[in-house]
């Protein structure tokens, strides 16, 4: 078995940066576990040595996906990184997150789960609770790296408009939950 640790003041994760990021990592015969500390990315993340049957794990106690970054001269970073990914190229996903923001917007707890079909993978859920907004999802990822859609049925609930829209990075847009 191997082990090892990186420390870093900036790491680059699928275009985003995750500031002030520990990462412990030790092998065995069953695959790579890694253990993540920072703070905005803290968590466990098992790659098992039958990726493709097995998938990915993670169980991360927080996950703050940066909002992204404009580039030197003001204009957005370059394109999303998924964007070139091969949707039919993944693994199977088991993510289960205690507290998740993407950007500005506030998830609470998120869960999502996936299944490599042909063509594509199957979202088969995305769910997100917080006090503020509650979300169910699932869908389809489908195509290849230079030309793939996501085709998604998203429910959202509230029972106060105006305090799932800050949740979701809105603010002051509804008053009193009308």
């Amino acid at each position: 078995p191997l082990s090892g640790s990186v420390q870093t003041p900036d790491a680059l994760l699928f275009g985003r940066v995750f500031k002030d990021l520990q990462l412990q990592l030790h092998s065995s015969a069953q695959g790579l576990q890694v253990q993540a500390s920072g703070p905005t990315l803290a968590g466990s993340l098992n790659l098992p040595d039958d990726l493709q049957r097995a998938g990915i794990t993670a169980n991360l106690k927080r996950l703050y996906w940066p909002a992204e970054s404009a580039g030197a001269s003001g204009t957005p970073a370059a394109a999303a990184p998924m964007a070139a990914v091969n949707p039919a190229s993944l693994p199977p996903l088991h993510l289960r997150v205690d507290d998740f923001h993407l950007g500005a917007a506030q998830f609470g707890s998120a869960n999502f789960q996936s299944t490599p079909i042909a063509g594509g993978l199957r979202i088969d859920q995305l769910d997100s609770h917080s006090p503020n907004v509650s979300m169910r999802a699932q869908g389809n990822w489908m195509g290849d790296a230079q030309n793939n859609r996501t085709q998604m049925n998203i429910e959202f609930s509230a029972a106060d408009l105006g305090h799932m829209l800050e949740a979701l990075g809105y603010q002051n847009l509804v008053a009193g939950g009308r």
